[in-house]
């Protein structure tokens, strides 16, 4: 569920800021795959490498959501 709410965010971000809603999915489908070739490198302490990895930033991302949005906005009419 939070996977789906988290590229529903990340759709719509995409498109305010100007980008194609496939630029997200792409972008996502390329994490995924390096997220499987690592785990799969490593299975035995693969979990280990992913939570120290990626937990925090996908907590950020959970809690955080109503503030990343304005900031990304803003970043991107700084570029």
């Amino acid at each position: 569920m939070a996977g789906k709410a988290l590229m529903a965010q990340a759709i719509a971000i995409a498109e305010m800021i100007g980008l194609d809603a496939d630029v997200a999915v792409e972008w996502s489908l390329a994490a995924m795959q390096e997220m499987v070739t690592e785990i799969n490198a490593d299975p035995k302490g693969s979990a280990a490498s992913m939570t120290s990895k990626y937990d925090q930033r996908c907590q950020t991302l959970l809690m955080d959501s109503v503030t990343r949005l304005p900031a990304l906005i803003e970043q991107d009419g700084a570029d």
